[in-house]
């Protein structure tokens, strides 16, 4: 075993650090009340300073009562309408997602307390066994991040970073899915659109932690616009990745309706109505656009054609009739975007008014044909109305009306479609 010495100012006392090289055990979870000292992460300053975040994550954050939802009626008449007598404060079905996915009881019997914590430090940052001791020191700073993340600790530093982190849940991935049976049930449907979730989060760091392969939010003029391209690879991987396990695995029902449009069963019987889905008959089987419907625009922001997901489009166009085929071709396109999601900067610089034009023109859709396309439009124009407020730059009048219009139209009218919009834009 190879030892490496790390030091600092001579104040300190040096510890030992194991080099790459070496194994490391498995981090074990320590609680969130290890984070809760005054002198540590829970000082009570203003939003966003140091020493402040436990604090404003115990006090603002709805992931800090994720495991008491669980409690309350609507949690257990899921239950009951799955036919199970567990509750749901004790099924890991639950709890992977609403206390964190490494669940398991064996956990509680070191940590007892990690369920009643919710989502909270660890759940995010991994488990802290193995960096508590050492992630306030000025040599833990000096560490890679493949080091730290070999100690337990994940980056939730970097954009693409934290998105493919919320997306493990708030999309799904294997072992931790909102399938059809539980939506049947009444568990809400995930729907996660990236920067709609991140500006809304109390933030317990501040935003020059926000970063961009490098990039701090401070220096980067477009962060918005980035952080929704990488939203939507980041949400796409996971739903690709939990499509090809479920097709993959014979003991999985197939297809899944979760994944499938739910406009094409559920909509009013007036005619014409915004959720009736067109063209097509009602009752057609329609797949679900929401987390790829904008994926192509992402794409073309990384400079990046089409082609990774063809292969994919064209099974999900057959109907899925081969799972085998269909398992092949998502795990294809997932591993296509991961490898976009690993890069150490995909994103071209700069995306701006000519990237709201071609969102606004090109893949805004009238609601009455698609109503997951135009919410996902929707919340992209709104991030990218942000990222000009970051650059302190204002939209031209006629833009920022046309993206008013158009949210608007999602919300409550059919009538705005792509020929209005170029009306708007000669």
């Amino acid at each position: 075993m190879v030892w490496l010495t790390l030091s600092w100012p001579a104040s300190s006392t040096p510890i030992l650090l194991r080099t790459a090289e070496a194994k490391q055990p498995t981090p074990a979870f320590v609680g969130a009340g290890s984070c809760a000292a005054s002198a540590c992460h829970n000082a009570n300053f203003a939003h966003g300073d140091r020493s402040s975040e436990y604090t404003h994550w115990i006090t603002r954050d709805r992931h800090a009562k994720a495991f008491e939802i669980l409690f309350d009626e609507r949690s257990r008449a899921i239950q009951k309408n799955l036919g199970q007598s567990t509750p749901a404060t004790n099924d890991a079905r639950c709890l992977k997602c609403h206390v964190t996915p490494e669940w398991e009881p064996a956990i509680e019997v070191k940590t007892p307390h990690l369920r009643s914590d919710g989502v909270s430090c660890e759940s995010c940052h991994g488990p802290a066994g193995g960096w508590l001791q050492h992630h306030h020191l000025a040599s833990w700073r000096t560490l890679s991040a493949a080091e730290k993340r070999r100690r337990g600790m994940r980056d939730t530093e970097t954009i693409s970073g934290r998105a493919q982190l919320c997306a493990t849940c708030h999309v799904g991935s294997p072992g931790l899915e909102v399938d059809h049976d539980l939506i049947a049930a009444g568990h809400p449907r995930l729907a996660f659109e990236f920067t709609a979730y991140h500006a809304s989060m109390p933030r317990h760091w501040p935003d020059v932690k926000d970063r961009d392969a490098g990039a701090h939010r401070r220096g980067r003029a477009d962060f918005e616009a980035r952080a929704w391209v990488i939203g939507q690879l980041a949400s796409a991987h996971a739903a690709l990745q939990l499509l090809a396990d479920r097709a993959g695995d014979r003991k999985n029902s197939w297809p899944d309706f979760a994944r499938q449009d739910c406009a094409a069963c559920h909509h009013t019987l007036r005619v014409p109505s915004v959720w009736q889905p067109r063209p097509g008959k009602i009752g057609d089987a329609r797949w679900s656009e929401w987390e790829l419907a904008l994926v192509p625009r992402a794409l073309q922001a990384c400079g990046v054609e089409m082609t990774v997901l063809n292969e994919f489009q064209a099974a999900r166009a057959s109907g899925w009739r081969d799972r085998g085929k269909a398992a092949a071709a998502a795990r294809i396109a997932a591993d296509s975007l991961k490898r976009l999601l690993d890069a150490d900067s995909p994103i071209r610089d700069n995306l701006g008014v000519d990237f709201v034009r071609g969102i606004l023109i090109n893949e805004t859709v009238s609601t009455e044909s698609n109503r997951d396309r135009a919410i996902q439009a929707a919340l992209a124009l709104r991030a990218l109305e942000r990222s000009h407020a970051d650059r302190k730059l204002p939209l031209p009048g006629t833009f920022r009306q046309a993206i008013t219009d158009f949210t608007r139209s999602v919300s409550w009218s059919p009538e705005l479609d792509p020929p209005t919009i170029r009306r708007r834009f000669p």
